[in-house]
């Protein structure tokens, strides 16, 4: 029986496999590594509120914290 990190391990070893062979993508990810070194990706930062999934109470206690 293979527990969930083997599982995920394995799936990222089989996509890892698919994407070393995939051209377009080996091209997309060096398009964006030599933007990141010219300086033109920026993070953005936004101001918008946690969804509020488990409850204000929880969320705020664990700010709190």
């Amino acid at each position: 029986m293979s527990t969930t990190v083997e599982k995920l391990q394995e799936a990222l070893r089989k996509f890892q496999e698919q994407v070393a062979a995939d051209q377009d993508f080996a091209r997309l990810r060096d398009f964006y590594l030599e933007m990141d070194r010219k300086g033109f990706l920026i993070k953005k930062e936004y101001n918008l509120p946690p969804l509020d999934t488990i409850g204000r109470t929880a969320y705020q206690a664990s700010k709190e914290q």
